[in-house]
């Protein structure tokens, strides 16, 4: 009776090894679209902080001309 329990709980741990294993390419599939959004996100956060600071320097620049 023991030996078929263990023989029991060996395949339960064989099957769920077997779906986080299957489980694991849509996982890494999603961590991958979520890191090329966050890249996507920040290079327009950049451009718009650059923007903004050409802008102040421009306007700086005219100041100091006056």
């Amino acid at each position: 009776m023991a030996a078929t329990q263990d023989d029991y709980s060996l395949v339960s741990e064989e099957k769920q090894k077997l779906l986080e294993e299957e489980k694991m390419p849509e996982d890494l599939q999603q961590e991958r679209q979520a890191t090329e959004l966050l890249a996507v996100k920040y290079k327009a956060m950049e451009s718009k902080l650059l923007i903004r600071s050409r802008n102040i320097m421009d306007h700086t620049n005219k100041q100091q001309k006056m």
